[in-house]
């Protein structure tokens, strides 16, 4: 596993997905803790779902892991 947590997860140029994230932050000008924060909750969903790659999971997914998350957040 690399640094960033995500396996191998070479696409688009190389660049691996949360180097991806960081860099179009970046761009955008958003605050260090909301690019902190992003990361955070992508590193914890692809975590959630046992390191699959994102181009494998969909609406389905992103549900489970916010119901599953919802009775932390209340």
């Amino acid at each position: 596993m690399h640094a960033n947590g995500t396996g191998n997860g070479n696409a688009a140029g190389g660049q691996r997905l949360l180097d991806r994230v960081r860099a179009e932050i970046r761009k955008k000008h958003y605050s260090l803790s909301t690019e902190e924060s992003y990361v955070g909750w992508i590193k914890r969903f692809i975590l959630f779902h046992g390191k699959r790659h994102l181009r494998d999971m969909g609406a389905q997914e992103v549900e489970a892991f916010l119901s599953d998350r919802a009775p932390a957040i209340l």
